[in-house]
């Protein structure tokens, strides 16, 4: 997975999308082009609820109504209950080594680093990195390997060193 994110709407998530989409300052497409389509699709392997197909309609010069008739997935979209006031991550990528750039629902964030944790018997998988690249979010939690290992998000942000902590 790229990146696993949290947004206040649906139109701050289309353009968080066409930003990271965009290349060399050329977008792929507009948040015009981005719809969330169909019933709800299976995400077991995330747990995540009512999940649905994020998808575009064109990308670049490749229009994909004319070509196919129907949009083309690019990602996932699930819709998050109210925050309840808990300190929540709401964004995790992968960085090099074991750390990884996180957001918590405070507006502050930092790079966190995982590597002193990889000796504990829970996180021992991690060290395969294309394992703990599979990290994901699940209700504020940072979360891998189906949900066997997680951190909480109080010790993610307790354990993210104050200067690298930025709003």
């Amino acid at each position: 997975m790229k990146e696993a994110a949290s947004f206040r709407t649906e139109q701050d998530m289309k353009a968080h999308i066409v930003r990271e989409w965009a290349f060399e300052e050329n977008n792929m497409f507009e948040e015009g082009d981005i719809v969330i389509c169909g019933e709800p699709v299976d995400a077991s392997c995330n747990r995540w609820q009512n999940t649905k197909n994020v998808c575009v309609k064109r990308m670049g010069a490749e229009d994909y109504m004319e070509k196919y008739g129907t949009p083309q997935c690019i990602g996932y979209y699930c819709e998050a209950s109210e925050s309840s006031g808990k300190l929540s991550v709401i964004y995790a990528r992968p960085l090099d080594g074991y750390k990884l750039l996180v957001r918590f629902n405070t507006g502050e964030s930092g790079v966190f680093d995982m590597e002193p944790l990889l000796g504990a018997l829970a996180f021992g998988p991690l060290k395969d990195k294309t394992e703990f690249d599979r990290v994901y979010i699940d209700f504020g939690v940072l979360t891998w390997l189906d949900g066997s290992a997680d951190l909480a998000p109080e010790y993610v942000y307790e354990h993210t060193e104050e200067e690298q902590k930025r709003a």
